[in-house]
C-alpha cells in the first residue's frame, strides 16, 4: 500500500516495515526516525526518511509530520530512535498543539519520561 499525505513529500509504504519518506529533492534519503510499536524498540516500526538534513535549532520547523494516523500510527508508538542527529518533539494532539514532550532523541519506554506516560499518545510530531 503506498499512501501520499502531501504531493512530493510524505509517502507511507506497508510492507513488513511501514515506511514514511519526505521527498523534497534528494536522490537517496536518509533515516531520521524509526518508531516502535513495543516497549524496547521491538514489534512494528514506522521509518522515517528525510532528504534534507535536520539542524540544531530547535525554532526551526525542520521535519513534521501532523498527523501519524494518516500512517496508522496515531496513539500507537512505545519506544522511538532518531538518527542522523535528529530531535523529536512529539505532540498528543493531531497538528502539533499541547500537551507535547520536548526535543530528545530516544526512549526505549515511553511510559517513564519525566514528565509523563507518553505510551500510545503521541499524535503528531516534528523533527529538527
Amino acid at each position: 500500500m503506498r499512501i501520499d499525505t502531501k504531493p512530493e513529500q510524505f509517502a507511507c509504504d506497508d510492507d513488513s516495515e511501514s515506511e514514511a519518506r519526505y521527498k523534497l529533492g534528494a536522490s537517496s534519503p536518509e533515516l531520521v526516525l524509526r518508531l516502535h510499536s513495543g516497549y524496547n524498540y521491538s514489534g512494528s516500526t514506522l521509518a522515517v526518511y528525510a532528504s534534507k538534513p535536520c539542524t540544531p535549532a530547535t525554532d526551526d520547523e525542520g521535519h513534521r509530520i501532523g498527523n501519524l494516523g494518516d500512517y496508522g500510527w496515531d496513539d500507537r508508538a512505545s519506544s522511538l530512535s532518531t538518527y542522523n542527529e535528529c530531535r523529536i518533539k512529539m505532540h498528543d494532539p493531531l497538528s502539533y498543539g499541547s500537551p507535547s514532550y520536548d526535543w530528545f532523541y530516544r526512549h526505549k519506554d515511553l511510559r517513564y519520561l519525566s514528565r509523563g506516560d507518553w505510551d500510545e499518545r503521541m499524535s503528531s510530531l516534528q523533527l529538527t
